[in-house]
């Protein structure tokens, strides 16, 4: 097999709630039939596919990444704004995991983004000071023009940007990238240089993306309804959210050719690949240990009650003749 020569690192799949369209079998096969080596799921604000994620993609030979797109308490969030009732939209930053301590940084930091926010009404979220007390094991992709950075360059505050995004090298270390895409949106347009001039003069490493919540742009407009279902739009109301054909799963040669200016930033993806090593391992289910009566094993308790259960539930409903013999024949499969 060829080297890659370029690894996707923000993909989001169906556990982006109401956001990706791609079933986790379905991309993994398809990135296997690809011959693809690696890529990295980094759902929004959560990780309820890392587990599945994990298995098919390791059953099928494709190196999995695990991450996550994590909200970040935007700076402006505290300030007289907020005092007048305005709920301030966080910002955005991609975390990957190389380690065991960096699955374990991760989750922590999970649990904080859903338990530590002061209202109700905002985003789950994590704060500068969980990434630095929580940093170790992980690497840091800046978020593009959605993240602090990109942010406060669109805003044109320049010297909190290069503040921002100094503070988030000091974190992270050789660890922060500076993530550029090519989605073809103004505000790319609009940042892409200054991005450039601040990693050279920084020396950050600059790393291309292409979020993709869908697999091509046949799917576009499904997953075109699959957001405005979500939020309760119609998909002629112009003034509404509304992603890109171009955010979809592209393909290795198409990145390349697109960011063939700056082939160190796709090159990046596949150094940030070989650095990440960490696997899912699946576990057995954690039960609780009780007595049984009669000395019975846990196992046989288990199984007794599991069809007493089901005679009960035979004898309360009507069922079809014969169905009976064949749903004790399921539950001993189980």
């Amino acid at each position: 097999m060829a080297e890659p020569k370029f690894i996707h690192l923000r993909v989001h799949t169906a556990y982006s709630l109401s956001e990706g369209a791609m079933q986790v079998p379905a991309l993994i096969h398809r990135l296997h039939e690809a011959g693809t080596p690696a890529i990295a799921v980094t759902d929004t604000a959560n990780m309820f596919g890392a587990k599945a994620f994990s298995k098919y993609a390791s059953d099928e030979g494709v190196k999995p990444i695990l991450g996550c797109q994590f909200y970040l308490r935007n700076s402006d969030a505290d300030d007289v704004l907020k005092a007048k009732g305005r709920v301030i939209d966080p910002d955005k930053i991609v975390l990957l995991v190389q380690n065991d301590t960096g699955y374990a940084n991760i989750m922590h930091l999970m649990k904080r983004s859903y338990l530590d926010n002061p209202q109700s009404n905002e985003k789950p979220q994590i704060k500068f000071s969980d990434l630095e007390q929580f940093h170790e094991g992980l690497i840091a992709l800046s978020g593009g023009v959605e993240g602090a950075v990109g942010r406060l360059l669109l805003e044109n505050r320049i010297s909190e940007a290069e503040e921002v995004l100094i503070r988030l090298h000091k974190i992270f270390g050789d660890r922060f990238y500076l993530e550029i895409s090519r989605i073809g949106t103004e505000n790319e347009a609009k940042t892409e240089e200054t991005f450039i001039d601040l990693a050279y003069k920084h020396d950050i490493p600059l790393v291309a993306t292409n979020e993709a919540f869908f697999f091509d742009a046949d799917m576009y407009e499904a997953h075109d309804a699959l957001v405005c279902i979500a939020a309760a739009e119609y998909v002629a109301n112009d003034n509404r959210k509304k992603f890109s054909p171009n955010n979809r799963l592209r393909s290795e040669a198409e990145m390349v050719e697109l960011f063939a200016d700056l082939p160190e930033a796709v090159n990046n993806t596949v150094v940030i690949a070989r650095r990440c090593n960490y696997l899912s391992e699946k576990v057995s289910p954690l039960l609780p240990i009780f007595e049984c009566p009669g000395g019975m094993s846990q196992d046989d308790y288990i199984d007794q009650q599991a069809h007493k259960g089901l005679a009960e539930r035979m004898q309360a409903h009507v069922y079809f003749e014969g169905m009976t013999d064949e749903q004790k024949k399921e539950l001993d499969e189980k």
